[in-house]
């Protein structure tokens, strides 16, 4: 049964070719691939030096200039403590927005900077 079969190898130059354009590809999508991780690897480094920073100069910022909030004498203790400390909350959660909105600015400006349409 397997004697009368006779397989078309076809044209080994067509082969050839087809493993090229097949391998270059391959290469062409590994270039990418590192590409955009190099990419995504500076977006990381600018928007965690840029957070960092607003968050450092905040926080310097509220220490030196402290507010205050008077607290009255007839809440409970957990009240209490949240209306002594209500500036600070306050405060610390706009560190942390604002810093991470400065974080994602400067990634998006870092973006449209190093823009590279290299393939």
């Amino acid at each position: 049964m397997l004697a009368d079969y006779h397989p078309d190898l076809g044209d080994s130059n067509e082969y050839m070719t087809q493993l090229s354009n097949r391998l270059e590809a391959i290469e062409a999508a590994k270039h990418y691939y590192e590409t955009e991780r190099r990419r995504n690897r500076s977006h990381m480094i600018v928007a965690f030096v840029t957070g960092s920073i607003t968050g450092v100069a905040l926080t310097v910022h509220l220490l030196l200039h402290p507010l205050f909030v008077s607290v009255t004498p007839r809440v409970p203790h957990f009240m209490g403590w949240l209306a002594e400390n209500a500036s600070l909350l306050l405060s610390v959660g706009a560190i942390a927005t604002i810093s991470v909105l400065v974080a994602i600015t400067a990634t998006l400006l870092h973006s449209m900077v190093k823009k590279d349409y290299s393939l």
